[in-house]
């Protein structure tokens, strides 16, 4: 009898022994994090540059005084221009850019900081013409001091290749007869009667970059294509007038729909290809 007891209080002492190992554990911290913000940054294009900021989450119970960052990258699609260290949080550091692709960069406080704060933000320069991407890394010797594991969140940084946007902003009829008022004129329907030509003409504009190859500008009338326009370029940010002469008859009385479509043949790629009409 003696002997199931015992064996039932080493059971339960053994039970209370596991129950606490594990609320030990549960108890333990997450691990403490560093990011970039945001995670994946872009550009338009060449010489282009955005701020990317470096982000910790201290959870070690004792705090953080400082860390070093190792931070590389493709130097072929990016360079990093600046470096603005937080100094409110950490007073002292230093940013050695001297190697390409990496910056080595030191970061320090007298007080323990903890919770999320910012450490400071990255200038990055796109120096490619080409379409990019390059991840940034918090290579090999980055590091927080403190006590607990860190997990580092890698990003990239894109060079995007900037396009132009084509438009159609103005569509006139008979714009050399200002005193017709931009409306079309024809004869009354009958036999052996005269019919009239009329002229249309369009503004067409490039929201976007310089378009260097030839493209089409078409015009319909009721679905009819009336004219089509090459368009040899279009530099950036500019508009230029194209026209359709004497190429539409109407009678009068006559209800039409004038429909103009600048790069008709999809020959240009751009960044919006919804507003070509």
């Amino acid at each position: 009898m003696r002997n199931k007891n015992g064996i039932a209080l080493l059971g339960i002492v053994a039970f209370f022994a596991l129950v606490a190992i594990t609320a030990t554990a549960s108890a333990q911290p997450a691990e403490n994090v560093v990011w970039l913000e945001p995670e994946n940054s872009s550009v338009p294009g060449y010489c282009n540059t955005v701020g990317v900021e470096v982000w910790a989450n201290i959870t070690d119970p004792d705090g953080c005084t400082g860390g070093t960052l190792n931070i590389t990258y493709d130097s072929g699609c990016a360079n990093v221009t600046d470096w603005e260290r937080n100094t409110d949080a950490w007073p002292l550091g230093t940013w050695n850019s001297s190697v390409n692709g990496r910056e080595w960069i030191t970061f320090s406080s007298v007080f323990n900081r903890t919770g999320e704060v910012l450490i400071g933000t990255l200038t990055i320069h796109c120096i490619s013409t080409s379409l990019c991407t390059t991840p940034l890394i918090f290579d090999e010797g980055s590091s927080l001091f403190v006590e607990s594991s860190t997990e580092w969140r890698n990003g990239t940084f894109t060079c995007e290749v900037p396009e132009p946007d084509l438009n159609v902003t103005k569509v006139e009829v008979n714009y050399d007869a200002p005193g017709l008022g931009g409306r079309a004129i024809g004869p009354e329907p009958g036999p052996g009667v005269h019919t009239e030509c009329n002229n249309i003409s369009a503004v067409i504009e490039n929201n976007g970059v310089c378009v260097l190859s030839p493209f089409n500008v078409t015009f319909e009338v009721d679905g009819t294509t009336l004219c089509t326009v090459r368009v040899p370029f279009l530099p950036g940010e500019f508009n230029e007038t194209v026209y359709c002469t004497c190429s539409w008859y109407p009678m009068a009385g006559d209800a039409f729909a004038i429909n103009v479509t600048v790069d008709s043949n999809n020959e240009i790629p751009e960044s919006d290809e919804t507003n070509n009409t």
